[in-house]
């Protein structure tokens, strides 16, 4: 992706294979890391991006909450 002129890489932290889906787990939102997931979502409109934060997070890990 490009920002502020620059390419730079993005990795998620999982990529599920049999939905598409790259997730994206967000403890803390650091410096201008929504900044940065807004243009990686832009950039790649064809795939699919689901972001976790940490209290969906904590739900997941104690049973609350099943996808």
């Amino acid at each position: 992706y490009l920002m502020d002129n620059k390419v730079k890489c993005y990795t998620p932290d999982f990529y599920l294979e049999e939905k598409d889906v790259y997730l994206e787990i967000k403890g803390y939102w650091w410096n201008r890391d929504k900044e940065k997931m807004d243009i990686v979502i832009k950039t790649y409109p064809d795939k699919k991006f689901i972001i976790i934060e940490k209290e969906e997070y904590n739900k997941i890990m104690r049973g609350e909450l099943v996808w």
